[in-house]
């Protein structure tokens, strides 16, 4: 019982048909802008939960977009603002004002209603595979290493040999932190969740069990650290109840149906 209304929630968070049309044009569009409009590019692609399968439903997530990395040729760390620079004028060049929502260090674009995260990148003169990103999470702007989709490989991996249920738990977890106002970062849940052990579980909602026990709480301040806290105590009463009905109520109050 319990795993079937986890079965069914995680259905419900998968994007539409509509959505998903929406969003192919919208990266149509897009990709026409750049090859263009915007010279001095070796290549440019779709990353992040949308090809791995994780990407929430606008409707559901207001924070969801499309990770879109456009990497410079002949970039380095000493001309990296000049790649800032020549990102914000292309957005400021070809996007209606009202659609542009961020413009630094990355650019935040509406496309049809599809928010889209432009990440300037330059490849790593030391590592062939690996890119530098501005750091989205520092004040200042610090370029820092990433392998777009390194994690969206390894996915595919552990989500085939763990039952197909990775990327279901994956969908479930990321949203319970948005009803729970974003205690974690989205992208560094979904990196947590993909690579702790799930001993022997063989259900979504065993798999549920262990992604919400291993859930860290030391780099939370209190007031998510509380939320986390909570989850973890009201999920160790609904595995020690007896009764299936009650914990199915106390389930579906915790992570309610779309």
């Amino acid at each position: 019982m319990l795993n079937s209304y986890l079965e069914k929630l995680s259905q419900q968070l998968i994007i539409s048909v509509a959505e998903n049309d929406n969003i192919k044009t919208s990266l149509n569009d897009l990709q026409k802008k750049i090859n263009n409009h915007l010279s001095g590019v070796s290549e440019h692609f779709c990353f992040g939960s949308y090809m791995r399968s994780t990407y929430l439903p606008h409707a559901i997530d207001k924070f969801s977009d499309i990770d879109y990395l456009i990497v410079f040729k002949q970039g380095s760390i000493e001309n990296s603002s000049l790649i800032l620079k020549k990102l914000t004028d292309f957005v400021v060049q070809n996007f209606q004002s009202e659609n542009i929502i961020q413009s630094q260090p990355t650019c935040i674009v509406e496309l049809n209603g599809i928010y889209i995260e432009l990440i300037p990148a330059y490849k790593d003169e030391k590592y062939f595979i690996n890119y530098k990103i501005p750091s989205m999470y520092k004040e200042q702007t610090e370029w820092v290493a990433t392998v777009p989709n390194n994690l969206n490989e390894y996915l595919i991996k552990f989500n085939s040999d763990h039952n197909e249920s990775i990327i279901p738990l994956l969908r479930v977890i990321k949203y319970w932190n948005v009803v729970n106002n974003y205690p974690y970062s989205p992208y560094l849940l979904e990196n947590h969740l993909t690579f702790i052990d799930y001993k022997e579980s063989e259900t979504l909602i065993d798999y549920f069990y262990c992604a919400v026990e291993s859930l860290p709480v030391n780099d939370l301040d209190e007031q998510e650290k509380l939320k986390v806290l909570n989850l973890k105590l009201e999920i160790a009463k609904i595995k020690n109840e007896q009764s299936m009905d009650r914990a199915l109520a106390k389930l579906s109050k915790l992570i309610p149906f779309v």
